[in-house]
């Protein structure tokens, strides 16, 4: 099975690392939500991420979902591999979410 993992980084920061895909997406959701409960998270870093399919976008916007939910700033997002812009472009998501490069 594909190794993948959200893990606390700098302050205000989750560090994604792995494959994000649609075997590992619904247990990282469930860590990504218990990081947000606990502390202000600001940034997403996927300078980790080896590989993401569509799944791996649907985690990162659902992280962006609640976060707006508890914070007033938005979630930064940094460190994007180029295969999950891809996908976002390709959906027209980027601009929504600002994933300009």
């Amino acid at each position: 099975m594909a190794e993948a993992s959200i893990e606390p980084g700098k302050q205000g920061e989750l560090l994604f690392a792995g494959q994000l895909s649609f075997h590992t997406v619904p247990a990282l959701w469930q860590t990504c939500r218990k990081y947000m409960q606990g502390a202000s998270i600001n940034t997403i870093n996927l300078e980790k991420v080896t590989n993401s399919d569509s799944a791996g976008l649907a985690l990162v916007i659902a992280c962006i979902r609640e976060a707006a939910q508890k914070n007033s700033q938005p979630l930064r997002l940094i460190n994007m591999p180029e295969q999950m812009h891809t996908i976002a472009r390709i959906s027209e998501l980027d601009e929504i979410f600002g994933l300009k490069l």
